[in-house]
């Protein structure tokens, strides 16, 4: 029996990913404009992460404000009492009562018939 090696080029693919990773944080960090991108960005980050955490404070604030207000209902004046159901009847017991008229049988039509 005859093995294939089914590698698919998976180590050449995982060295030249590597290597883009590699040139592209070498020069965020070595050059002048790589530093100031990276500043830049974690800058600009820093300001959305701030905005996003005040949306989340507002957001758990409203839903506190919104707990407590439905906590104040007063739930004993809206309350309904459930209407009384008749008990179930059992199929057996319903048709005794009854008393149908038996069914007659009729005649079954078949589209092959057995030779005699």
């Amino acid at each position: 029996m005859e093995q294939k090696n089914q590698h698919n080029g998976g180590f050449g693919n995982g060295f030249v990913l590597g290597l883009l990773i590699g040139v592209v944080g070498t020069l965020l960090v070595t050059t002048k404009r790589g530093r100031e991108l990276v500043k830049e960005f974690t800058e600009k980050g820093m300001d959305k992460f701030s905005d996003f955490e005040t949306k989340i404070k507002e957001t758990t604030e409203n839903v506190v404000r919104a707990e407590e207000d439905f906590e104040e209902v007063d739930d004993e004046s809206e309350y309904v009492e459930p209407q009384k159901r008749p008990a179930p009847v059992r199929l057996s017991e319903e048709r005794s009562e009854r008393k149908e008229p038996e069914q007659k049988s009729s005649k079954v039509r078949r589209f092959f018939t057995k030779k005699k």
